[in-house]
């Protein structure tokens, strides 16, 4: 017997949520080696199924960061970053597995006292690069363009303190927001200060964050070659998409 669930979207969460009640169904995903209950009391894991099969490990990735994971700028430098952090020590530890077994190198794991949980992540663009071009993550895919105009706007000292200024009048936390609210009147404000806000000016600020430039000190024209391979291909993806 087919069985659906309830779905509704919580008015202060950017979330849908399903509830379905059935017995045998929740039997079921217990046989399976899920356990019912806190996650953190748990010290769950991801399970074997998904470590054990290529195309599972991917999606079991792009779940990982598009529930507990981060993907942001880091405005000092102008870099991305993407980040996991978890309760479940077993679970960021599998995050950390599941990259290395597809080639993707991830930081050590760290102890975060103040929210008592454990975070890695990446940081290298080459590695991060690898990361959004396999895994395909949808924060990614929903947010490029809103990266995009936040590195133009940091891009003059002085028009950054008066964007930003004006966006956290309306968003005090002083935090990116991901909606397309707040995307918009990050696009006006660009345009405003005299910014090219066209597409392809902002893949053009992508591109600079993903990849090494030839100025680049230290790496040779071919190792430059490899670690902008993936960065390549996501600004590739991204001319197809935004054209």
């Amino acid at each position: 017997m087919r069985r659906r669930p309830s779905i509704y979207e919580p008015k202060k969460a950017d979330a849908i949520k399903f509830k379905i009640h059935p017995k045998n169904i929740i039997e079921s995903l217990i046989d399976k080696g899920h356990k019912p209950g806190d996650k953190k009391k748990n010290q769950v894991e991801v399970p074997q199924v998904i470590k054990q099969n290529g195309q599972f490990q991917i999606e079991g990735l792009r779940g990982l960061v598009d529930t507990d994971g981060s993907i942001h700028i880091h405005k000092h430098n102008k870099t991305l970053h993407i980040s996991f952090n978890n309760a479940s020590f077993p679970l960021v530890e599998d995050f950390k597995n599941l990259c290395r077994a597809n080639d993707i190198e991830t930081v050590k794991i760290s102890p975060t006292k103040a929210r008592d949980t454990f975070n890695t992540g990446l940081e290298a663009k080459g590695n991060v690069s690898k990361f959004l071009y396999k895994v395909k993550p949808k924060k990614w895919e929903y947010r490029a363009k809103t990266f995009g105009l936040v590195l133009k706007s940091i891009s003059d000292p002085e028009k950054r303190v008066k964007i930003e200024k004006k966006l956290h009048e309306l968003y005090p936390d002083k935090r990116v927001n991901y909606s397309y609210e707040y995307r918009d009147l990050l696009k006006n404000l660009c345009v405003k200060h005299g910014y090219n806000v066209s597409n392809e000016s902002l893949i053009k600020e992508i591109e600079k964050m993903l990849t090494y430039s030839d100025d680049y000190t230290g790496l040779t024209k071919e190792r430059k070659k490899q670690l902008n391979f993936y960065g390549r291909k996501i600004i590739e993806d991204l001319k197809q998409r935004w054209t």
